[in-house]
């Protein structure tokens, strides 16, 4: 058995598995090369050197995995200002955020609520930059 991958202006098209290379035959028009099971449809391939394609960050998922990005007392402080009838905006935001059957990361509406989060003191603006730059991946 062996992984074997066509080639096409320097792009993987596939990877493949070869059950039994004494019997495979490479089609005509072809290029093919040795691969193994790490590589990947889209990545490239040039003088003998495989780089694998860049990963797509997900910017979209769930509001349960968005709360991901926050520390056990952020959460807190953050629900607890959720409740206080002074702070209807902030309620308003997370309502809709946790009701959705989507959250983005790019939506306005992230932005507007994780300033809202620093401007009320439960969030410091680097916090809010590094959770704007995660992605749901790494959360």
């Amino acid at each position: 058995m062996a992984y074997k991958a066509h080639i096409e202006n320097g792009s993987v098209v596939k990877v493949f598995v070869v059950v039994n290379e004494t019997e495979w035959v490479t089609p005509a028009g072809k290029t093919e090369v040795d691969a193994d099971e790490s590589w990947s449809k889209g990545g490239t391939y040039a003088d003998g050197v495989y780089i694998a394609p860049a990963k797509i960050k997900t910017r979209i998922g769930e509001f349960r995995d968005f709360l991901n990005a926050f520390t056990t007392q952020e959460q807190v402080s953050i629900k607890t200002a959720a409740m206080d009838p002074a702070n209807v905006a902030l309620a308003l935001w997370y309502d809709k955020a946790m009701g959705g059957a989507t959250f983005s990361l790019d939506h306005p509406d992230t932005d507007a609520g994780l300033t809202a989060l620093v401007a009320a003191g439960l969030l410091t603006a680097d916090r809010k930059v590094e959770i704007l730059a995660s992605d749901f991946d790494t959360l």
